[in-house]
């Protein structure tokens, strides 16, 4: 299964691949979803910073000088280290740890902040007891930046998430909770620019998967389930070759709902978040 969402998402990446690289080489159409003066006209006060819409009129392939509200084309990317432990709602687990989960985003955007990525996660956890959360995902994703001046950005994406969750007591796949689907996932992320080069940003996803699920060898051939996740944290980032190279610090939990021992009981994982990366 994980083969066959691998190959799918290979060629949904390739047709949007595509269609990122022409749209970023194509005239802009004139179009402004709204203007500083509009914004300050409503608001009755001329000193009111706005929060404008990003601006597609300019044309990045045209020659000409992007103002404020423009975006850049180009690759996006971005790598995390996380320090996180898990944590059970009936309290069932032994003492974990704190261990290391990795999160790698890669992507293409166009001028206008359309663009696609593909990200990857993994987290792997043995308590001395023998107990394991084992936890990856694997997501295609539309996105589109949607504010982007001196003061704000906001940007929301929608897609495709692959779930490989297990929590035992043993490496023995009937010797604990595992559910293998996927289903649709949703991103915002804001960032509140502090200066011009520190920000504070919040990033929360969510998605509800199906699929096939093992309740210690009790095999459930369509079982559900839904995920949540949010990150916290402050932002430093400085230009480069007209995009911006970033690294931040960070809190994340994730929440995974009704996945362990089939029911009502869930997972949390929660921990610190240290990620650097290239953004458009």
């Amino acid at each position: 299964m994980r083969t066959n969402l691998l190959r799918a998402l290979y060629f949904l990446f390739a047709a949007v691949l595509g269609m990122v690289v022409a749209g970023g080489t194509s005239h802009a159409q004139q179009i402004r979803f709204a203007s500083e003066s509009i914004w300050q006209s409503a608001s009755g006060s001329e000193q009111t910073t706005p929060v404008r819409l990003i601006d597609y009129a300019c044309d990045s392939g045209s020659g000409q000088v992007c103002d404020d509200g423009c975006s850049r084309a180009g690759w996006v990317g971005s790598s995390e280290l996380l320090f996180l432990k898990p944590f059970q709602s009936e309290g069932n687990f032994s003492d974990f740890n704190y261990r290391t989960g990795y999160r790698g985003t890669i992507g293409l955007q166009r001028y206008d902040g359309l663009g696609f990525r593909v990200r990857f996660f993994d987290y792997f956890q043995r308590a001395p007891g023998d107990e394991r959360v084992d936890i990856s995902s694997l997501d295609g994703e539309v996105y589109d930046s949607l504010v982007d001046n001196e003061t704000w950005f906001i940007s929301v994406g929608a897609g495709i998430r692959y779930l490989d969750f297990f929590v035992g007591d043993s490496p023995d796949p009937a010797d604990g909770d595992s559910l293998t689907g996927v289903g649709p996932v949703i991103t915002a992320e804001l960032q509140r620019h502090l200066t011009d080069r520190l920000s504070l940003y919040a990033i929360t996803r969510g998605a509800i998967i199906v699929g096939n699920s093992n309740d210690f060898g009790n095999a459930n051939p369509d079982e559900t389930g839904s995920m949540y996740e949010i990150q916290l944290g402050g932002q430093w980032s400085r230009p480069w070759r007209g995009a911006l190279l970033f690294g931040r610090i960070g809190w994340e939990a994730q929440f995974y709902n009704a996945m362990d021992d089939s029911d009502s009981e869930s997972l949390s994982l929660m921990g610190a978040v240290l990620a650097g990366g290239i953004q458009r």
